[in-house]
């Protein structure tokens, strides 16, 4: 009898543990996933689908996301620019991952497109990736990539913001407005001058293949400049 019960606790705390446990995504690993430029796909996860974006690819690069939920909240568990090549890491529950922009398809009629690997990485890597960045050697030298630092305050601003942006046309959400000038910010910016000045004069104020201006909706339903929204 106590043999019997010692096995049916272990079997309902074996079950209880995987049914609390997080296992990740459900991905194939290491499969290049093809995603038209501001576009997305998604990914099933523990709970519910994961969403990976990408921005506007614009001069070799672009910024990629992956959105989901945690607890019911909506997080972002990457959201980075990338340039061929490149790759970044993130968690998502217990489960570690690598996602790299393989290559980009230039395309003139129609929209370009990314090529992009994702596999799963141990906790271990992922620390190992995480120092490497963090280490003197890759932060000897200025680069674009650190000035994008100095401009996540104003990039903040749009993307926590519920508002409309106008570009033309065009209606953008804050979220992808942002990832439309930090792109542009990254081709545009030269380290030698600075982050704050040239992404307002360059990036905010107007595009540089024309002279239409970025506008904003605010919460008064006033439509004013970009430029004089932010709080710089």
């Amino acid at each position: 009898m106590q043999f019997r019960f010692i096995v049916l606790t272990i079997l309902t705390v074996t079950f209880f543990v995987s049914s609390c446990s997080k296992s990740g995504l459900e991905i194939e690993e290491d499969a290049l996933l093809k995603i038209t430029q501001r576009g997305s796909i998604e990914i099933p996860g523990d709970e519910g689908e994961v969403t990976l974006s990408v921005s506007d690819i614009t001069g070799g690069a672009c910024t990629v996301s992956v959105q989901g939920m945690i607890d019911g909240l909506g997080v972002y568990f990457f959201d980075q620019s990338l340039s061929e090549g490149q790759a970044g890491t993130f968690q998502y529950h217990d489960s570690y991952y690598e996602i790299k922009i393989d290559h980009f398809e230039e395309h003139l009629l129609h929209d370009d497109f990314a090529f992009i690997r994702l596999r799963t990485i141990s906790e271990e890597e992922s620390k190992r990736r995480e120092k490497t960045m963090e280490s003197p050697e890759t932060q000897s030298e200025p680069s674009t990539a650190d000035d994008s630092k100095a401009i996540q305050p104003y990039l903040t601003q749009l993307k926590k913001s519920n508002l409309q942006f106008l570009f033309g046309d065009e209606v953008w959400d804050g979220r992808f407005t942002a990832s439309h000038l930090e792109a542009k910010f990254i081709l545009l910016h030269e380290s030698s001058v600075d982050a704050k000045k040239d992404f307002r004069n360059m990036v905010v104020t107007a595009s540089i293949t024309s002279d239409k201006a970025y506008w904003v909706v605010t919460e008064k339903k006033d439509t004013v400049l970009l430029v004089d929204w932010i709080k710089w």
